[in-house]
């Protein structure tokens, strides 16, 4: 036991020192720079009610609020904008070793099961930039360990953590609404089985939804109202969701041809209801009975089932990319929990068979350069530092007057703003939100993309292709009279 939690200490550190150095080397992305730059100066109550003009999905309510509240503490940087999801790192991690330890007592299987439990890369990086999702899961995650708890001791102290932490997660992301309402509907069961301590459940369960109601209410009405849920999720559930899932664990990576999405996005339905009547069939063994491995067996089942009728029921959308990323935690739990009741010589084989590949991707993806959703953002500090030499070795007195593309101006605006006056001396520090630049802005120079490039060729120079066929940096030709 002592050999397994030191490999399962390790192997936590080493996950949470990757995610640290992820927060610190990657710029800002698009979504994190609008979020701080639109939504964190405002006053904390229309953070909480949407109550302003600029009405989308980018203020994840809890991850806007500690933003806000580390801004004020210590200046606004890098730490204010990614620490709370780092901390939520944390959490995930300690819940899935815990889990790990209470699930299974043989060493390899705990082992190989927080491999799989830590092994999504795309998963990973949600942990090191500032937006709800990472913040969300390593709630959920903490969720789902106290809940285990309370199935092993009754203690209301782990219910009430359970449900606060579920609470919270859907404070940081509205998607994780999918998980309380299970995790809720669980709760009335067991409330309704065990009589120990069932009016402080009841109690309890009633004030946190009755009031993640009342949270939710005006941000959800705010936001319906634009229509703003409507943008994606609309092919169907195998487009929208499996797929995506699968395409984005893979980060983007076809190591089997174009066939590998699809081909796994089958595989992984296939598994999910291996997972299903395995889970069923051990229910059935114990009469109906809950345990603490069935509740984890439950978990993707159920958080999906509430999924489905909710799309289906209200007409909603399904949810693609980075909004489906918090079933791979259930995944692993759903796996760990049917696991836990087979033999263990097959289970042993069956982590190992899976963490093994895992592994192996995670290896070959991690990267400290960008994250795969905004991948466009890698280059910020690049182009920064490369406009600041020029403005060193060209001498000048004078702030250059440096512009970008819109689609790249939250990371550029963050880093000149915030980035410890290490830009802002050398250029302007206000960059406008705008397409392409007219003659008379006088922009020095300008970063885009390929299409923008093309169409200033009247009155920029290329001076440095940062990534062909994608990104360059253009500087204004000089006129005869310069």
């Amino acid at each position: 036991m002592h050999n397994s939690r030191t490999a399962l200490a390790v192997i936590g550190t080493a996950y949470t020192v990757y995610l640290i150095a992820r927060a610190f080397l990657i710029p800002i992305t698009i979504d994190e720079g609008y979020s701080i730059m639109t939504y964190v100066g405002k006053p904390v109550w229309q953070i909480l009610t949407y109550q302003y003009n600029e009405l989308s999905a980018n203020n994840h309510i809890l991850n806007t609020l500690c933003i806000k509240l580390l801004g004020e503490i210590q200046g606004m940087n890098l730490v204010a904008a990614r620490l709370g999801n780092l901390a939520c790192a944390v959490l995930y991690v300690y819940a899935g070793i815990r889990l790990m330890e209470a699930v299974f007592q043989d060493r390899t299987m705990r082992i190989t099961g927080l491999v799989l439990w830590l092994g999504n890369i795309y998963m990973a990086e949600f942990f090191s930039i500032g937006r709800g999702y990472g913040m969300s899961i390593g709630l959920m995650a903490i969720s789902i360990w106290y809940m285990y708890r309370h199935f092993q001791d009754y203690q209301i102290r782990h219910f009430l953590f359970s449900l606060g932490a579920a609470w919270l997660s859907v404070a940081a992301n509205f998607t994780l609404l999918n998980f309380y309402l299970f995790l809720g509907a669980f709760a009335v069961w067991q409330i309704a089985a065990v009589r120990q301590q069932r009016l402080v459940r009841s109690i309890a369960l009633a004030g946190f939804s009755s009031t993640l109601a009342l949270f939710m209410y005006m941000p959800l009405r705010q936001i319906s109202s634009v229509k703003e849920f409507d943008k994606f999720g609309t092919q169907g559930f195998y487009e929208d969701t499996l797929y995506t899932f699968v395409r984005s664990a893979f980060r983007g990576e076809e190591y089997f041809g174009s066939d590998t999405y699809p081909n796994f996005a089958y595989g992984l339905a296939i598994l999910f209801f291996l997972l299903l009547f395995s889970g069923l069939w051990q229910w059935k063994q114990t009469r109906f009975r809950w345990t603490a491995p069935l509740f984890l067996a439950a978990l993707l089942p159920g958080v999906l089932l509430v999924n489905v009728s909710m799309t289906l029921l209200t007409s909603a959308t399904w949810l693609p990319g980075r909004t489906n990323v918090f079933f791979y935690p259930l995944l692993i739990a759903s796996l760990t929990g049917v696991l836990s009741a087979l033999p263990a010589g097959f289970s042993r084989r069956t982590l190992l068979v899976l963490a093994l590949p895992v592994a192996w991707h995670f290896g070959n993806t991690l990267n400290l350069r960008d994250s795969f959703e905004w991948w466009f953002d890698r280059n910020t500090r690049k182009v920064l530092d490369y406009v600041v030499q020029v403005h060193k070795e060209e001498k000048r007195s004078e702030p250059i007057r440096f512009c970008c593309f819109w689609l790249y101006d939250p990371s550029f605006e963050f880093h000149v703003k915030y980035d410890r006056e290490q830009y802002d001396r050398h250029m302007v520090r206000d960059i406008p939100w705008i397409g392409l630049p007219k003659p008379e802005d006088k922009w020095e120079f300008f970063y885009c993309g390929k299409d923008q490039m093309n169409e200033l060729k009247e009155l920029y120079d290329v001076v440095w292709v940062v990534e062909a066929d994608h990104q360059y940096l253009l500087r204004l030709k000089k006129t005869g009279g310069e």
